[in-house]
């Protein structure tokens, strides 16, 4: 199994304290490119081991297929993010998704895949860069959320969920566009996630 010691890990409770979302550094990354790739799967998992200890949940990590679930004592759905040095989770009682992503995003992608209003507000924006990396982070946890599926989260319109231009403030925002969802923006940690309301069905 490939060690892992992680950095400044912090934690954060949301929505009434049902959902937990956890950040941590990787302490020391191998310079490997597959032996790095396996560092981040134990170092996220690493993560949620502490979260668990932390909060004193009492529970197993279900991964034999998607949505990752704890079983076992409380139960919930899991999702993991790495990019870089860096691992993240988010624990939640409804179906969630979560995106770490420290790489520029080419703005090419975001003319290709980006929905008409989404480029509208990025021409509109001063820090372009930081809105196309925040959309395409939502994007990546609505996929997630609907397990895979592409065209789930390229096209659609997600610019009712960003925040305003070159905010640094991490927020948490309900969005209309995807009715009964909550959106949470860590811009300094370039990190999202979305979990659903409990009245949200998932196939």
């Amino acid at each position: 199994m490939t060690a892992c010691s992680l950095h400044n890990p912090t934690f954060a409770l949301l929505h009434d304290k049902a959902v937990i979302i956890a950040h941590a550094y990787i302490a020391k990354p191998n310079t490997n490119k597959a032996q790095h790739k396996r560092q981040q799967s134990a170092c996220v998992r690493a993560l949620l081991s502490k979260t668990l200890c932390k909060f004193n949940i009492t529970a197993k990590l279900q991964d034999t297929h998607l949505p990752y679930r704890l079983i076992g004592g409380r139960h919930g759905f899991v999702s993991f993010s790495h990019s870089g040095n860096q691992v993240a989770l988010i624990i939640s009682p409804t179906p969630c998704a979560i995106d770490i992503e420290i790489h520029p995003v080419s703005p090419a992608i975001a003319n290709r895949y980006y929905h008409p209003n989404e480029l509208m507000l990025i021409n509109q924006a001063i820090a372009k860069q930081s809105l196309i990396a925040a959309l395409w982070r939502i994007k990546e946890c609505w996929i997630k959320l609907y397990h895979g599926r592409l065209h789930a989260g390229l096209g659609v319109d997600f610019s009712a969920m960003t925040l305003p231009d070159a905010s640094t403030q991490l927020q948490l925002v309900r969005t209309s566009v995807a009715a009964g969802h909550w959106v949470y923006h860590q811009p300094r940690l370039q990190l999202n996630a979305i979990f659903a309301d409990d009245n949200v069905a998932f196939a």
